[in-house]
């Protein structure tokens, strides 16, 4: 993912790490991987939204 939004691993991880506390995606544990998705459904839909 660094390598997509050209930022440090460290930089991606606090990123996203705060965007956890505040509820907005939820993290996975699966050995070395760790899958994020969507939590909140608003920010679910305003993405769906600005897909269209």
């Amino acid at each position: 993912m660094p390598e997509l939004i050209g930022r440090t691993q460290s930089n991606t991880s606090m990123h996203l790490a705060k965007l956890e506390h505040c509820g907005i995606i939820k993290v996975k544990n699966e050995g070395k991987m760790r899958p994020y998705s969507i939590e909140n459904d608003k920010i679910r839909k305003l993405l769906e939204v600005l897909e269209e």
